[in-house]
């Protein structure tokens, strides 16, 4: 399994952008390695579902594209 990070950073994306970096670094100090998430993906909102909840099959396909992954993940 791998761990995914996801910010839904709304509309303040373009006032204040999401560094990586920072959550990455503090990620990494506060918890276990096991746990420190592999990929950070900052979406504008949660894919929901018929039902209106969040639809973790599309966040799932999210992760899993390659651009994604490569765009947002800094190792």
């Amino acid at each position: 399994p791998v761990c995914v990070a996801y910010d839904v950073d709304g509309p303040r994306h373009d006032e204040m952008p999401v560094e990586v970096d920072r959550i990455r670094a503090a990620s990494q100090r506060e918890l276990p390695p096991y746990t420190v998430p592999r990929d950070f993906l900052v979406l504008d909102r949660l894919p929901l579902n018929s039902a209106l909840k969040v639809d973790r099959v599309a966040l799932g396909r999210m992760a899993e594209q390659p651009a994604a992954s490569e765009e947002n993940s800094q190792a």
